[in-house]
């Protein structure tokens, strides 16, 4: 283990925020962006001696990667942590637009529904379930809202 990734997996187990799963994750992530920096060529560099430059490497390895949207998200949230931390927060902007990442959407812009045809539904022997299936398709209901 080097001492970059050392040093930030110590910065994750002193600074306990957030859930369990956070905190586990904060802290695998951190030393992932340990390991990168290294191999970018940053072979002795401290967890304090964040600046823009390694922001910059860590952006252009994970655009290589062709990484997902989200995850450069959340990454890029690991990364403000880590720079508020060591009182670098000016060297990350504050918004994600600049960095080339679209809004998170958080609303489904397709609809999930999905149609039963008429002669399916004629095939179902139970009145109950056939008219639950009916309410269903008539009000858009989920199947537990149909049944009761």
């Amino acid at each position: 283990m080097h001492q970059l990734t050392y040093e930030l997996k110590k910065l994750a187990e002193a600074h306990r925020e957030g859930s369990y799963a956070t905190q586990s994750n904060r802290k695998h992530m951190l030393m992932m962006f340990g390991e990168q920096l290294v191999a970018a060529g940053y072979k002795h560099m401290h967890a304090n001696d964040l600046k823009g430059r390694h922001v910059t490497a860590l952006l252009a390895q994970w655009t290589a990667q062709a990484l997902s949207p989200n995850t450069m998200r959340n990454r890029l949230a690991t990364l403000r942590w880590w720079a508020a931390k060591v009182q670098k927060v000016a060297i990350l902007l504050k918004n994600n637009a600049p960095y080339g990442l679209p809004r998170r959407q958080t609303v489904a812009r397709t609809s999930k529904a999905r149609d039963l045809p008429q002669e399916k539904l004629v095939q179902v022997r139970d009145r109950y379930v056939r008219m639950s299936l009916h309410l269903q398709r008539a009000f858009g209901l989920r199947r537990e809202e149909a049944l009761k």
